[in-house]
């Protein structure tokens, strides 16, 4: 069972952040699937203009679940890559403790009383049937204009 942080309560908005398909692309023409500048770059715009914290919902959580990275180290790695101004502050569960993203989700959602949030994915894995705000990018581009937009829209369209 992995150690569980208190929950605190959070007044900014917060961005649930599944990285593959976000971040990078799987259709660029290096075939690589490592973090990509210009899905960098549209990442910094929405946390610049939306001041939002981050969690990692994304099965890159497994490296702090595990004990290979913390949440702080997360935080650096992201910098490394050129996202600015990130405060990761958490992760969601194992799928081991809680079934479906949606889920996962809602559970850390609910246990910090997070009120104005948006998820990015690529796929819905139960996001949208929990009823959550997702902006679901194109996994072959990553994180778009347009993405962003849409996650600012949703984000200032809630109380």
């Amino acid at each position: 069972m992995s150690k569980r942080a208190k929950p605190f309560s959070i007044q900014h908005p917060v961005i649930f952040l599944d990285i593959d398909g976000v971040l990078n692309g799987t259709g660029r023409p290096d075939g690589h699937r490592t973090v990509h500048a210009d899905c960098v770059f549209q990442f910094n715009r929405l946390l610049a203009a939306s001041s939002a914290k981050v969690v990692i919902s994304s099965i890159w959580r497994y490296m702090v679940h595990e004990g290979v990275m913390t949440v702080v180290g997360f935080r650096h790695m992201l910098a490394s890559h050129g996202v600015r101004g990130c405060d990761v502050i958490g992760v969601t569960a194992k799928d081991e403790e809680v079934q479906g993203r949606g889920a996962q989700i809602e559970n850390w959602r609910k246990r910090h009383r997070v009120k104005r949030y948006v998820v990015l994915d690529d796929v819905d894995l139960e996001i949208t049937s929990n009823r959550h705000p997702l902006v679901k990018t194109d996994a072959s581009v990553g994180l778009t204009v347009s993405n962003v937009e849409d996650a600012l829209h949703l984000l200032n369209s809630q109380p």
